[in-house]
């Protein structure tokens, strides 16, 4: 009993952690954004199976200020999703 309460809290928490600032830098300049700001967790933008959920700010090429997640998952890499 003790284990399946345990395994239940650990999937839980998983799905709440953010990913480190530097890890959400690195995603959304490789997708052509700069200024880059990790702005904290970002609970219900990515799928389940993202374990990482981090939301940002940042600035298109074109100047354009945008807002979004950076998910990432345990055996695949980081997306960037925009809001």
């Amino acid at each position: 009993m003790f284990r399946s309460i345990l395994v239940l809290v650990i999937i839980t928490i998983s799905g709440c952690m953010n990913a480190s600032d530097s890890t959400v830098i690195r995603a959304a300049e490789s997708a052509g954004l700069h200024d880059v700001k990790p702005t904290g967790l970002a609970p219900m933008s990515c799928a389940e199976d993202d374990m990482f959920r981090s939301h940002f700010t940042a600035t298109r090429a074109d100047g354009r200020k945008v807002e979004g997640s950076v998910c990432c998952g345990v055996l695949k890499d980081c997306t960037v999703r925009f809001e």
